[in-house]
């Protein structure tokens, strides 16, 4: 008899052990998978508040987008440099591209469609020349935010001539002053449609309207996981 009890206390238990370790695996498999999103300084895009919090239309449109999804999102504040470096190595997982290249499309995964469109813009003062053909850009001094490369702009310009001076800047700000003071004609960058805190003084001229994907690293090891649910939310 005690040989019986014991046989059935070692089913029980060893059925409460299978039913454990498969509530265990089933609550592992809905726990949200927690991807770093590696974002830079490119306001009013990505930047770090004043409270030390991701900010910006990418990093809502981002949050937006994996709301619903098996993910949670981490974001990694870096350099340009330093965070393109780390994609590379598998360090960070996803970030945003504009305009992506075919080269990059090799390194990355691109999503399907857009996350969102920014508009290439020239800022200047009322009686500059306006800037009607991003050729003018060619022909011209201008500021540019140094994490702004514009790669495929000026690839495609040097194409045809070599590029005037660009001089970089930090911030913002620096660009918008050095047109307010007449250090440069123009301050090229990205803006949006609601984004009017260059002053009074200037304008703005509206060069091209480029789409922002998704992108990510293909050293995640669910990386075609990853784009597919990105590609079903967009």
């Amino acid at each position: 008899m005690p040989k019986v009890i014991w046989l059935v206390k070692f089913v029980i238990l060893g059925a409460l052990a299978t039913h454990s370790l498969a509530k265990a695996t089933s609550q592992e498999n809905t726990l949200p998978q927690t991807i770093t999103y590696f974002y830079t300084n490119q306001p009013p895009f990505e930047f770090v508040s004043k409270d030390g919090v991701a900010s910006g239309i990418a990093v809502e449109k981002a949050q937006h987008l994996f709301a619903n999804t098996p993910y949670s999102l981490a974001f990694a504040f870096d350099s340009l440099n330093r965070g393109i470096d780390n994609l590379h190595a598998g360090r960070y997982d996803i970030s945003t591209a504009v305009s992506p290249t075919k080269a990059l499309h090799k390194t990355f995964y691109v999503s399907n469609k857009p996350l969102y469109f920014i508009n290439l813009s020239a800022i200047r003062k009322h009686d500059t020349t306006p800037v009607t053909q991003i050729e003018q850009i060619s022909t011209v001094a201008y500021a540019a935010l140094s994490e702004n490369s514009f790669t495929f702009i000026e690839r495609y310009l040097q194409a045809q001539h070599p590029l005037s001076k660009r001089y970089d800047v930090k911030t913002f700000s620096q660009g918008v002053r050095l047109v307010e003071l007449d250090k440069l004609p123009y301050f090229l960058t990205y803006l949006t449609d609601q984004q009017t805190d260059y002053g009074d003084a200037l304008t703005t001229d509206l060069l091209m309207q480029l789409p922002v994907y998704i992108i990510v690293s293909k050293h995640h090891p669910h990386a075609s996981e990853i784009i597919e649910t990105v590609n079903t939310h967009l």
